[in-house]
């Protein structure tokens, strides 16, 4: 099988979307728990800094992970569009060579 770069940019797409969406879910079961607990300790009139959801690094993990899904997501799209139009237009220039057209540029 021969890969190359639309098929790279193909598959960072696909693997962007899907870390995408467990990002997005394990957030989501995070914060419903890191809610609860708040609340828990809230109630019974404990401190701000004994809650759980206030001492935690986890949502800057969360954002650095976010912004690693996206810079790849960013960069398979670049794979896939803008670097398989120039291979396209390669082709095209080598087409017109072979065809023996010597009389001036292609365009």
């Amino acid at each position: 099988m021969k890969i190359n770069q639309k098929s790279i940019g193909m598959l960072l797409i696909a693997i962007s979307i899907i870390l995408l969406f467990i990002l997005t879910f394990i957030k989501l079961d995070r914060d419903k728990q890191t809610n609860c607990l708040c609340s828990l300790i809230h109630e019974n009139k404990l401190e701000i800094q004994e809650c759980t959801k206030h001492d935690t690094s986890f949502s800057w993990l969360i954002i650095i992970a976010y912004g690693i899904g996206i810079i790849s997501l960013i960069i398979g799209g670049y794979l896939l569009a803008i670097l398989s139009i120039e291979t396209d237009e390669q082709k095209e220039d080598w087409w017109w060579k072979q065809s023996g057209n010597t009389i001036g540029p292609r365009y």
